[in-house]
């Protein structure tokens, strides 16, 4: 059976305990299981699946029990972290963060793809973290 490097599930636990980092970036859910190593946050189930659908060259998500990362992975999950990102976003798109709103409706979807997608978060690929 593959399990993931005890170092990295470590290091991963380490970095939840941050402030802001305990609950979901996108909708404040408690403890969070995901993570989206491209912007350094720490993500829910539920929004982990909103990110899947974002499509993998905007946001792609890893269990941080089940899953490896990469050096650079873990690189940008140490240097960013949940406040630093929103601190970004809300700095350069000059909007306040609030929550993306419920899935069913496709509201959800849009303000995430906004978040990730947009000018800002092409721009904080280089910015935000490594």
């Amino acid at each position: 059976m593959w399990e993931v490097d005890p170092e990295t599930k470590s290091k991963l636990a380490l970095l939840q305990k941050r402030p802001g980092n305990s609950t979901c970036i996108d909708c404040s859910a408690p403890s969070p299981q995901w993570a989206s190593p491209k912007f350094g946050t720490f993500i829910c189930l539920t929004c982990a699946g909103l990110h899947r659908g974002l499509g993998v060259h905007i946001s792609f998500v890893r269990s941080i029990q089940m899953d490896s990362f990469k050096p650079l992975e873990l690189s940008r999950m140490d240097l960013g972290g949940n406040i630093a990102w929103r601190e970004f976003w809300e700095g350069k798109s000059g909007q306040s963060w609030g929550r993306p709103g419920e899935g069913a409706d496709g509201a959800a979807q849009g303000r995430l793809e906004e978040r990730y997608g947009g000018d800002v978060g092409r721009s904080g690929e280089g910015e935000v973290g490594v």
